[in-house]
C-alpha cells in the first residue's frame, strides 16, 4: 500500500482555497493538477466531470470535516493525490446533507489506480483517529508544514 506521502508533494498542497461549493472546490484542485503538468487541460476537462458526477452519486463525506473526492480516467498515466485546506468550511455535498468540510484530499490516476486508491481512502480513513495530525493540518502555514504532518502520522501510525 503506497503512503500518502508517496502520492503528494508540495505542489500538490493547496492552502486556504476559497469556494462556496464543492463543484468550485473541485474546479481549484483540477487546475492545480493542469497548472503543474500532471494532467493537460483537455483531461482536467473530463476529471472534473467525472468527479462532479461522482459527487451526484454520493458525497465524499468520510467524517471530521475530511472529503475524498476520487475519478479515474485512461487518460491520466500515473496516480495523484492533491490536498486543499479550504479558508472556511462547506456543505460535504452539493445536496447539503453531510458535515462541513475544510480539508479535502483529492485522488486520480488511471483505472488501474482504484484498487490502491481504496486503500489509501481506507488510510486515511484510520488516521482521522489521530486529533493532532488533523489539528496539524489545519494550522500549517505551508505546503511543507502540510507534508511533514503527513509523515508525521505516517510514522505514527504506519
Amino acid at each position: 500500500m503506497r503512503r500518502l506521502s508517496e502520492l503528494l508533494d508540495a505542489g500538490h498542497v493547496a492552502l486556504d482555497v476559497a469556494a462556496e461549493n464543492v463543484s468550485g472546490v473541485l474546479k481549484t484542485l483540477v487546475e492545480l493538477l493542469v497548472t503543474h503538468d500532471q494532467i493537460p487541460p483537455a483531461v482536467g476537462r473530463d476529471l472534473l466531470a467525472a468527479l462532479l458526477e461522482r459527487e451526484r452519486q454520493g458525497g465524499t463525506c468520510v467524517g471530521h470535516g475530511v472529503a475524498v473526492p476520487h475519478a479515474y480516467l485512461a487518460q491520466i498515466q500515473s496516480p495523484a493525490m492533491v490536498l486543499a485546506r479550504l479558508s472556511h468550511p462547506i456543505g460535504g455535498s452539493e445536496r447539503g446533507g453531510d458535515h462541513p468540510v475544510d480539508l479535502v484530499f483529492l485522488l486520480t490516476g488511471p483505472q488501474s489506480a482504484q484498487l490502491a486508491h481504496v486503500q489509501v481512502i481506507a488510510r486515511i480513513v484510520r488516521l482521522l483517529h489521530d486529533e493532532s495530525w488533523l489539528a496539524a493540518l489545519r494550522r500549517a502555514k505551508s505546503a511543507e508544514e502540510v507534508l511533514e504532518a503527513v509523515r508525521a502520522v505516517e510514522k505514527r501510525h504506519v
